[in-house]
């Protein structure tokens, strides 16, 4: 079987590219070819990509023409479109293949892309309508706020939902969050197959050793993931006791902000942070960690960080927003927090640092549930048959 891989980024910004990198090389020790196509839109034309080699840059007129000429000499079994808004060539290779979409995030069925009011920090629970126009600009949750850029966003929504989504053998989804909000947004059930993502990592269970308890942060310095209620969490948790540590991973907007409150409080042996590493070495964090933190107010399509925690036999304390409940379970593999504030992550924290019995019991299902549901083998068998049911019919 050869699929044809189709996104808009040909470089790794983010879980979607990550996946994508991932579950090829998985299918491909299993048989499977995939050829990666990436669609990038720039200001006012596309460039192509085939195996993430650049093969054209072309306008949105010739778009159609080019994609044809560049993969008519392969013979493809099925198309997977992950991250796409281009109706013209989804409309394309609708019209000439079997095709599936994962839809990563829910830009689907929502022309912000995120199901976020930006202004209020609040998830959006909305069916998208022509209330989106007057969200646009009153709570900023699209990229852009250009008024052809909103139409057009609008438009990619309309098309996604009463046409395209009509057309796809399958839409698969990271989370029954994601699934939910397809559903929501009027795509037929029947369509829409939840398969939760996989970690790459595969580890023996590793039983927390020592004294100092090293809470770990890996994300993007920005608002909706948290920043300012973790630090608020962490202050009195840092002071009471010189054992306790914070690692932070990541940069962004915040990144001043973070530094300036560890200087204001004196915690510049307590806080240490560092701007991204690599897999590798965020794996080694977290084999040294306690516990990870994950207190995004976003609703996040997944978050790929809580398996991986996981499978490093480390319980992680959320918010209950999004897909994170597909792989957090309260009380079992850390604490689900439906109160989003800085108090409810503290006393969490407070909670499992007093209770070494129940963190270590939360600790092994973290294991165990990473390892035996969130495994490689699970997702692409799965993956492998929904594409042999899509082929048949």
């Amino acid at each position: 079987m050869t699929v044809l891989r189709v996104h808009e980024n040909p470089a790794i910004k983010g879980g979607s590219e990550v996946y994508i990198r991932d579950v090829s090389l998985e299918l491909e020790v299993r048989g499977i070819k995939n050829i990666l196509l990436f669609i990038e839109a720039k200001k006012s034309t596309v460039s192509i990509y085939l195996n993430r080699e650049h093969k054209t840059t072309v306008t949105q007129a010739n778009l159609v023409h080019s994609l044809d000429k560049i993969i008519r000499n392969y013979s493809i079994d099925i198309v997977h479109i992950h991250g796409l808004s281009n109706p013209q060539a989804i409309d394309y290779f609708l019209s000439n293949f079997t095709v599936v979409r994962t839809m990563h995030e829910p830009r689907m069925v929502c022309p912000g892309y995120g199901k976020f009011l930006v202004a209020s920090g609040k998830p959006c629970t909305v069916k998208f309508g022509l209330h989106c126009f007057y969200h646009a600009y009153t709570q900023k949750c699209f990229r852009s706020r250009n008024p052809l850029n909103v139409i057009n966003a609008y438009r990619n929504t309309m098309f996604e939902v009463n046409d395209a989504s009509k057309r796809y053998a399958a839409i698969l989804t990271m989370s029954e969050f994601i699934r939910k909000e397809a559903i929501k947004g009027g795509i037929n059930p029947d369509k829409v197959i939840c398969n939760p993502h996989f970690t790459k990592f595969k580890l023996p269970y590793l039983p927390f050793e020592g004294t100092q308890k090293r809470f770990l942060f890996v994300g993007r310095l920005i608002e909706h993931k948290g920043i300012y209620q973790l630090l608020d969490a962490m202050l009195p948790v840092l002071q009471g006791s010189i054992t306790n540590f914070l690692q932070i991973v990541g940069d962004g907007p915040l990144y001043k902000y973070v530094t300036n409150f560890i200087n204001v409080h004196h915690l510049q042996n307590q806080i240490i942070v560092e701007k991204w590493k690599s897999s590798e070495d965020i794996s080694a964090l977290m084999k040294a960690s306690y516990c990870v933190l994950f207190p995004s107010i976003y609703p996040e399509a997944f978050g790929l960080v809580g398996i991986e925690a996981g499978m490093h036999s480390k319980p992680v304390i959320a918010f209950n927003n999004g897909g994170v409940s597909t792989w957090l379970k309260d009380n079992f593999n850390g604490f689900l927090l439906d109160d989003v504030t800085a108090d409810a992550l503290r006393e969490s924290i407070q909670r499992m640092i007093n209770n070494p019995e129940l963190y270590k019991q939360m600790s092994k299902n973290a294991w165990e549930l990473a390892s035996s549901f969130f495994s490689p083998k699970r997702h692409v068998e799965m993956l492998i048959e929904i594409y042999k049911k899509c082929t048949a019919t």
